[in-house]
């Protein structure tokens, strides 16, 4: 239906309703007068029989129409209220919903250590995407409400409920400062600890020995995939050329932090899946022999204390709680609103 025909019903509607409370008005009206013109026959000094007769049916009538009229009333008005909800249900609650039951699971989900904590949740979509384009994953996007505060589809929610919406948007914006905040810290702590591993390698005797077979030139003679593999060539990571000032770890550390989410899984505690993350980046980036699994899980341990304990994840925590408790607290109003729509315009529960 084209928008001009679809506004052209709404007036229609409008134009009825506003019929059907004149009408109605009118009848409460007429039951008043009614009711009003029995008593006064009915008050009459020496009112005779008929008279008395004229009251009483008077007054009889009058009741029957005042009923009638507030009944009437009271159908006109559950038939607006039906409307009204039906529309906010599609378009209101339904849409806000299933937003805030996504931020709910994928919190969970955090929580029991499938998925990592999100690095941003935005406050719309056009910011979501900005972020998305330029660090490549996916984002969560409390998109809904602030949409919704920019038309009238505002007063389709309670004042205190707004309130909260606008506190969700705001504890939102709080998670994304905090776990940026992490960001530094853990490239700092992680790109350490890869140092003092890659330093103890190189104090192995095997180490040197590698390395001066690695620089003969006549190992360089055959081209690259032909030439045999040597036991330590995955240490070629350790003896790239590096700007001045510059360790191996402060190099690779950011590319670690920001490529593998690993901020995600810190703040989850889910120090097994850290080191998963961080023993995929070699195999699926390094194009020579990966280092040993246990030389890159032994990098995380080293790093994990004093991972989990920085000040920056406790912070980051602590609001990601605050966040899920009120997430949830209006996941539930919503969902109890949906509930009692469906029970009072939809026949109640599913027969299926």
């Amino acid at each position: 239906m084209s928008e001009s025909r679809q506004g052209g019903v709404r007036q229609i509607m409008r134009d009825l309703h506003k019929w059907q409370r004149k009408w109605v008005d009118s009848l409460v009206a007429v039951g008043v007068l009614a009711v009003l013109g029995g008593a006064f026959a009915l008050s009459l000094p020496n009112a005779d029989t008929m008279a008395h007769a004229v009251g009483v049916a008077a007054i009889s009538a009058g009741f029957s129409v005042l009923i009638g009229a507030f009944t009437g009333k009271r159908a006109a008005y559950e038939q607006y209220a039906k409307e009204a909800n039906l529309r906010r249900r599609d378009k209101v609650y339904n849409p806000l919903y299933s937003e805030l039951r996504y931020v709910q699971e994928t919190l969970e989900q955090a929580a029991s250590h499938i998925l990592p904590y999100p690095l941003f949740i935005t406050s719309g979509q056009e910011q979501g995407d900005q972020i998305e384009d330029l660090f490549g994953f996916e984002r969560i996007h409390l998109a809904k409400w602030p949409t919704f505060k920019t038309d009238a589809r505002k007063y389709d929610l309670k004042p205190s409920t707004q309130r909260l919406l606008d506190d969700l948007l705001s504890l939102a914006e709080a998670y994304t400062e905090a776990v940026q905040a992490t960001q530094a810290p853990t490239e700092t702590i992680l790109g350490n600890s890869f140092d003092e591993a890659a330093e103890e390698v190189k104090r192995r005797p095997a180490f040197a020995a590698w390395q001066k077979e690695f620089n003969d030139p006549e190992h360089h003679k055959l081209p690259h995939g032909i030439a045999p593999r040597l036991e330590y060539d995955w240490c070629e990571l350790l003896i790239q050329p590096l700007s001045q000032g510059e360790t191996i770890g402060s190099h690779m550390a950011p590319q670690w932090v920001r490529q593998l989410q690993l901020q995600g899984w810190v703040i989850g505690g889910d120090q097994q899946a850290v080191a998963k993350r961080f023993r995929a980046w070699f195999g699926g980036n390094y194009a020579y022999a990966p280092p040993p699994e246990s030389w890159t899980a032994d990098i995380i341990a080293a790093a994990w204390p004093e991972l989990n304990s920085h000040p920056t994840y406790h912070r980051a925590r602590d609001v990601e709680k605050k966040l899920y408790r009120l997430t949830s607290e209006l996941e539930r109003q919503v969902a109890t609103a949906l509930q009692d729509i469906q029970d009072r315009y939809e026949g109640g529960k599913p027969l299926v």
